[in-house]
């Protein structure tokens, strides 16, 4: 257990060894989520939220969401950073990392992936319909659009 110790030897002959130490176990991310509005694919304007808490006390984190410096709040035992995706991000999984150390004394951590498995991915990409012309007048026998990703409402 984590701890200041006193260790004493005493040998047959009564001879005793003392020695002083501490034992320090290093904080841990326990639970690093990321998430977007209940959804994970984005666009420009949303924003992801990245969430994590410690096994242990932690100096304030640093933060990148998408290569971005971003604010960390805590609350409670639960830190938290926000990221508004920009137009300029690229297509793909969202990179982040959390750099962050115990004591001062004590070597910089960092974590880039999540515990939950989750991940937020950046869709700029609107989807393609096919089988059917802008303007065109169909019979209703005749129309049969198609479209490669995503769902379709009809107006």
């Amino acid at each position: 257990a984590e701890g200041d110790y006193t260790l004493i030897v005493t040998d047959r002959a009564g001879n005793v060894s003392q020695i002083a130490f501490s034992i320090a176990i290093p904080a841990q991310l326990t639970s690093v989520t990321i998430s977007a509005e209940s959804k994970s694919y984005v666009k420009a304007g949303d924003t992801v939220t990245l969430t994590f808490s410690s096994s242990h006390a932690i100096q304030v984190p640093q933060v990148q969401i998408a290569g971005q410096q971003v604010q960390v709040d805590k609350a409670g035992a639960v830190y938290t950073a926000k990221y508004i995706v920009k137009d300029s991000d690229t297509e793909g999984e969202i990179a982040f990392s959390i750099a962050y150390k115990e004591k001062a004394a004590m070597p910089v951590k960092t974590v880039t992936k999540t515990t939950d498995h989750s991940k937020i991915v950046v869709d700029k990409t609107a989807p393609v319909i096919s089988n059917v012309e802008a303007n065109r007048v169909y019979n209703a026998a005749g129309v049969a659009p198609t479209f490669n990703e995503g769902t379709a409402l009809l107006n």
